[in-house]
């Protein structure tokens, strides 16, 4: 006889087998949409290696130490720039158009960069790659977030930070084997890979029925779907949905006014900053000479490539944890564990800053920053851009999520531009003690501020943050 446990676990299988299969589109889908944060993953780690190239005086042109750091930075103030209208822009032309629009201003960056001559074209190549990384961040989780349906949403939407993390990892191993130019030539194909396969993928059935196009509208819908799915009773909520936003848009500053914006807003605008200051970018930039200060005994490029790989392994393991556990509880988790690795690697660098012996320890940086690393990828890293797009009301989201994102770019420039100050005014332990600091108020805040959004329809979660009881019944999409 079959088991009663394992007899249910078979019929519920069977069951959902239909249902599951559906999904694959979906995933495919949202990988492919996310390769452009692949590309922004590679600019990120691009500097870890190619700042010691420029550095050096035995290059064809060096430069300062400042200009490094403003080279390094001058990506997140490019995103923030890109993100006053991203948000606007994709409103207008639609999410699919603007991803391909960026694939140009892509390979303009790495150009700048492959073929660099002077420190001007340096910081052209980041400016451009960065205004690229703006733009890839307002419209990448606003496509993901409206082709997916309820139960996969939150997988859906960590493809995003996941193939951000593979290329940091990507670029920091391919630059343990190749020069600089052959590192910037094949992160110059990415774009271009992209570009050819995601213009065949529709532009998402909301943005459709909004420019008042039902049948391209219904064509999305089942593309993502499957031909086998019932689309109707969804395609007939989204229709009434857009109808009700064609009407609110009308009055779109009005609509910033309502509680459930106002709080859906600065929640928003306070995860995005907390995901940047909290160090998480200065490790990434910097690691290498983190490493070398350090003075572990493990070559440094090789611990670099380590903290790549815990970057990914996080972003994994928050795809099968997201819609399981909660958004909240892995914030909390995350922000809590954060803090206690902050607080050890500062520990280790205020002994030996201090002619303390740390030989005995020599091993804590690399599991202090491993641990921080994937701790980040799985909360902090992968939930709130994704969070972010559940929370914020339709009426606003595109402008929603371009201030936000302004926020989140902002931060990420200040902490990028004034790392190597702090670590000259307080020492490394004394910064990372900052960061630790940091990660003690993002517990507070997520467990005060967010509502849990896992497994809740977008009516539902709107109705939570204005204080409403919520009388929407559980649905298969998000809208």
């Amino acid at each position: 006889m079959i088991p009663y446990n394992l007899f249910n676990w078979l019929l519920k299988f069977k069951t959902n087998r239909k249902n599951t299969l559906n999904f694959w589109t979906q995933h495919i889908g949202a990988c492919i949409a996310s390769l452009p944060a692949f590309s922004v993953g590679t600019a990120f780690g691009w500097t870890s290696f190619a700042s010691a190239k420029y550095l050096d005086d035995n290059n064809d042109f060096t430069i300062t130490k400042n200009e490094c750091s403003l080279m390094e930075s001058l990506l997140m103030l490019g995103a923030a720039t890109s993100c006053c209208i991203t948000g606007w822009v994709a409103c207008k032309i639609g999410r699919k158009m603007i991803l391909l629009g960026l694939v140009p201003i892509f390979l303009l960056g790495w150009s700048c960069l492959l073929w660099a001559s002077s420190v001007g074209m340096l910081y052209a190549g980041r400016l451009f790659l960065g205004i690229c990384a703006g733009a890839t961040c307002v419209g990448g989780p606003m496509y993901l977030v409206e082709i997916s349906q309820k139960e996969i949403r939150g997988i859906i939407g960590s493809y995003f930070q996941m193939l951000l993390s593979f290329g940091v990892l990507f670029i920091y191993l391919i630059s343990s084997k190749l020069d600089v130019f052959y590192c910037t030539l094949i992160c110059g194909l990415v774009p271009i890979i992209f570009g050819v396969t995601f213009y065949f993928f529709p532009d998402t059935p909301v943005f459709l029925l909004l420019q008042d196009k039902p049948d391209k509208a219904k064509d999305s819908l089942m593309y993502f779907r499957g031909k086998k799915h019932n689309i109707e009773l969804e395609l007939l909520e989204l229709t009434e949905y857009c109808k009700e936003e064609v009407e609110k848009r009308k009055f779109r500053w009005k609509s910033f006014t309502k509680k459930s914006a106002i709080k859906g807003l600065s929640i928003s605008i306070g995860l995005m900053i907390f995901q940047q200051i909290n160090g998480v970018n200065a490790i990434i930039f910097n690691a290498p000479v983190i490493f070398e200060e350090a003075g572990t005994s493990m070559n440094a490029k090789h611990e670099t490539i380590i903290i790549g790989l815990m970057l990914l392994i996080g972003n994994f393991l928050a795809i099968f944890l997201v819609d399981k556990v909660g958004r909240v509880l892995l914030l909390e988790i995350s922000a809590i564990l954060m803090s206690l690795f902050s607080f050890l690697l500062g520990l280790y660098f205020y002994l030996k800053e201090n002619q303390f012996d740390v030989d005995e320890i020599s091993w804590l940086p690399l599991l202090s920053i491993s641990s921080f690393v994937i701790v980040y990828s799985l909360g902090f890293g992968a939930i709130p851009w994704m969070l972010m797009s559940e929370l914020m009301p339709s009426s606003i989201r595109g402008p929603g999520i371009s201030i936000a994102s302004v926020c989140n770019w902002l931060s990420a420039f200040f902490v990028i531009q004034f790392y190597d100050t702090a670590v000259t005014k307080f020492g490394r332990g004394g910064t990372f003690w900052l960061f630790f600091v940091v990660s003690l108020a993002a517990i507070l805040f997520s467990n005060k501020a967010l509502p849990e959004t896992k497994g809740k329809s977008f009516e539902e979660i709107q109705n939570e943050l204005s204080g409403k009881k919520s009388n929407a019944t559980p649905n298969n999409n998000f809208l």
